[in-house]
């Protein structure tokens, strides 16, 4: 692959790269594997690149998505510069899309990791994320069932994209019954009136693995779910899952920065944020058990699978059953279930 991967690049025009002189390359090297692409550092003439494949042979526009998707926010400087897309599936099997490298660490992987600092920057980040302006070209992108409200948000992500895959192929009785004894809970629990959601960018995964930071800068990585969502909902889901849980310092830490960014009501925002806390802890539970469904059915593409390190998947959804514990979502009578006992 890296001897292919050296072909295609020194065959390039070097202008399509920003380049002036002909591509030499330096070195090739294999970065972070998500579970739809495989990546790899390029190094060239003094800069580095991702050369970023498409797992997902079936998803012809997948790459597509993702490179018109970074080309419509290149000029808020949110995420890495595309330069190629590849979709011809001449020289390589799948399609491709060729995109800057940004300099730094994950944020997990940092000094400043779950620390005071690190919410400031976040709201910042987020802040700069959702004061984008919904004009133009963004009008177009696909828009999350968070919009439709939380009724819509619980039936169709929920159920249709976690809960009738779970129901299908787990085949413990008692972890199928607290999962849906809790959804029905769940949507007894939600309000009736009719939910008017504020419509702002989302990169579609805000995670830990996601957010680089170099000499204090944060920006994001991975945009193939660019698409629009609602703003209290996104936030619920970035309070509730980025590492742990915000505490309710962290919490101001962030809106400090955020709201230099954004202007709206603090306190109506938190009220929306705070119902939809729930059903996003819910949807995420759902998610580490149907993520493990996916790799034990083979499911994944095949080097994902053989690297996928299950203990961990493992030790997540353990840590998600806890979580909506904690909460009050999940009854505390199943504090000492076996979850894993259950999905192995």
């Amino acid at each position: 692959m890296k001897q292919k991967i050296k072909n295609y690049f020194e065959n390039l025009n070097p202008k399509r790269l920003g380049l002036e002189n002909k591509i030499r390359i330096t070195s090739i090297s294999q970065l972070g594997m998500g579970t739809s692409n495989l990546n790899y550092l390029v190094k060239a003439n003094g800069k580095s690149f991702v050369f970023r494949l498409n797992m997902k042979i079936k998803l012809r526009n997948k790459s597509k998505q993702e490179f018109e998707a970074l080309k419509i926010v290149e000029k808020h400087k949110i995420g890495p510069k595309a330069w190629i897309l590849d979709d011809t599936r001449r020289e390589f099997d799948n399609d491709f899309i060729i995109i800057d490298y940004i300099e730094g660490k994950i944020i997990d992987e940092t000094r400043e990791y779950l620390k005071t600092e690190m919410f400031s920057h976040l709201g910042e980040l987020c802040g700069k994320l959702h004061s984008i302006k919904i004009v133009g070209n963004l009008k177009k992108l696909k828009k999350e069932a968070t919009i439709q409200g939380y009724k819509g948000y619980s039936r169709l992500i929920i159920k249709e994209e976690y809960l009738d895959y779970i129901n299908s192929n787990v085949k413990s009785k008692q972890l199928l019954g607290i999962i849906n004894e809790t959804y029905k809970k769940l949507n007894e629990n939600l309000p009736n009136n009719k939910y008017k959601p504020e419509i702002v960018l989302t990169q579609g995964d805000f995670c830990e693995q996601n957010v680089i930071v170099h000499n204090k800068e944060y920006k994001l990585i991975d945009f193939e779910d660019l698409r629009l969502t609602d703003r209290a909902g996104h936030l619920a889901h970035i309070f509730i899952d980025f590492g742990r849980p915000f505490e309710n310092y962290q919490m101001e830490l962030f809106f400090e920065e955020y709201l230099k960014k954004v202007r709206i009501n603090k306190e109506i925002l938190m009220e929306k944020i705070n119902i939809w806390v729930p059903i996003k802890l819910f949807a995420i539970f759902l998610w580490s058990i149907n993520h493990i469904l996916r790799i034990k059915n083979r499911e994944m593409h095949s080097k994902f699978v053989e690297q996928s390190n299950m203990e961990r998947n493992f030790s997540y959804v353990r840590i998600m059953l806890k979580r909506n514990i904690r909460f009050g979502l999940i009854d505390s009578k199943y504090s000492n279930f076996d979850i894993v006992k259950a999905l192995k």
